[in-house]
């Protein structure tokens, strides 16, 4: 006998019994445990409910906290080095990477990044990446790199977002594992949405380097402006 366990929203399962051949189920044993799997998959339901409440809520917390963070008063280095503490707890991925391009349309790491995306190795994540972000595709979620380009490859989990500025791409963070199917669709959500969050306070900052560079530059010679050089000297 089979009674699914199931809930409002969805069937968790199901409920089986055996017993012998010659064995015959009474309409009232059939709707006891129809009554009891019913029962199950309301519970289970409310415990799946409860426990994705609680992740949203905590998830919520972490990227309010991360934007209250970066929006204080911090360098840009400062921002780079919190929000690959607070990737590391979030995520405990084994490689982060923060990864800018720079006027002439290249890309550079970041000294910030982990060890592993400051070598040569890691060109091949990055290029993938950037190829990915170049064709206007949104975040990449892929939990089995190998497959991805039919070759071995050290680290198999990845999911990468862009840090763009009024819809243009400005860099992008990856998070990287050596096993595969590692990062949660939860994982992939969470980082799009902390990312998100954060593109305005580090693209803020940099408009505002920029603006104190015009400021303090000559527009024509990009010689430092009179003013600039008495500060200094004073």
């Amino acid at each position: 006998l089979n009674a699914p366990i199931k809930g409002r929203q969805g069937i968790y399962g199901v409920l089986q019994i055996k017993a012998p051949s010659d064995f015959y189920f009474a309409g009232t044993q059939r709707n006891f445990i129809n009554m009891l799997a019913n029962t199950a998959g309301s519970a289970l339901e409310n415990a799946s409910l409860f426990d994705q409440s609680h992740r949203l809520n905590e998830d919520l917390k972490l990227v309010n906290e991360t934007s209250r963070k970066l929006n204080s008063n911090m360098n840009f280095d400062e921002m780079i080095t919190y929000l690959k503490q607070q990737l590391g707890n979030a995520f405990r991925p084994s490689q982060i990477g923060f990864v800018f391009y720079s006027e002439d349309g290249n890309y550079e790491a970041s000294e910030l990044s982990t060890e592993y995306f400051l070598s040569n190795k890691s060109e091949e994540y990055i290029s993938f990446v950037a190829e990915h972000f170049k064709g206007g595709n949104e975040s990449l979620f892929d939990a089995s790199f190998s497959n991805t380009i039919n070759r071995p490859s050290r680290y198999e989990s990845l999911i990468s977002t862009p840090i763009t500025n009024q819809e243009e791409t400005i860099g992008f963070v990856i998070c990287m594992h050596e096993n595969p199917y590692y990062f949660s669709f939860d994982n992939f959500k969470l980082l799009r949405s902390l990312i998100g969050h954060s593109s305005l306070a580090l693209t803020n900052f940099l408009l505002r380097e920029q603006l104190r560079e015009l400021a303090n530059k000559d527009y024509l010679t990009k010689l430092y402006v009179r003013r600039y050089l008495d500060n200094v000297i004073a």
